[in-house]
């Protein structure tokens, strides 16, 4: 009896040595895994963490003004409120297109515009839902703002010419951008961005573009820009 007690203990002893090891050399790599992570590779997931949390954005330069040769300004900008959405933070499109036709009446054209150009595009690109806000517009859109992810009012620019159709056949016009010319240039995809058309404003356009700028900002979770940094 005293000899089937011992062999059932050594046995038992052995079962648990065996255990007790399995279980030392799974807590050993989940140790090094953590190690690994927090200590080897901290400055890689802080960088990631970072990426998620910043973004740089592109700033549009204000485009150049045109003058005779009597110094007689000829073309200059206008400040412009423009309400602009990011695809990929607005969740719902249509809902929250019927919400912001509340503040914003959108026509039928323009709905399609917009749908069309969120095909198109790059989903992180913004897109121009309306130019030209009015001050109730802007401060009813800001206190919306919660209801509405993805949406933002911008201060843009639009030209302007004071002599009218006077020099329209010299100066000519500025337009959006061609879906062939916004693949070549990632400055064009920007929100209300012309380009010289004709005239003027055609030959000499990448002189009146000027250079972009850009600016790092911090997002919280729904993309919603916190501060720039």
């Amino acid at each position: 009896m005293q000899q089937y007690e011992l062999a059932r203990f050594r046995t038992f002893t052995r079962r648990a040595a065996v255990l007790g090891a399995v279980k030392l050399a799974l807590l050993s790599v989940v140790g090094a895994q953590l190690y690994n992570l927090q200590i080897v590779q901290r400055h890689k997931y802080r960088t990631k963490a970072d990426e998620n949390r910043i973004n740089i954005r592109l700033l549009p330069p204000p485009r150049g003004r045109i003058f005779d040769q009597a110094g007689r300004l000829i073309a200059q900008n206008k400040q412009n409120y423009r309400l602009v959405l990011v695809p990929e933070q607005s969740g719902d499109i249509q809902l929250l297109l019927h919400t912001l036709a509340k503040t914003v009446p959108l026509g039928q054209s323009e709905l399609t515009r917009i749908l069309n150009e969120i095909e198109r595009r790059r989903s992180f690109i913004p897109i121009t839902v309306r130019e030209h806000l009015s001050w109730v517009q802007v401060a009813q859109i800001e206190i919306d703002s919660p209801d509405l992810p993805g949406v933002s009012i911008e201060v843009g620019q639009v030209r302007q010419y004071p002599f009218g159709a006077t020099f329209a056949h010299v100066i000519g016009y500025v337009g959006s951008a061609s879906t062939e010319e916004i693949a070549s240039d990632p400055l064009l995809q920007l929100p209300g961005f012309r380009i010289g058309k004709n005239g003027v404003e055609k030959m000499h356009d990448l002189e009146l573009r000027g250079r972009a700028g850009n600016v790092q900002v911090e997002v919280n979770a729904h993309g919603r820009v916190i501060r720039e940094l």
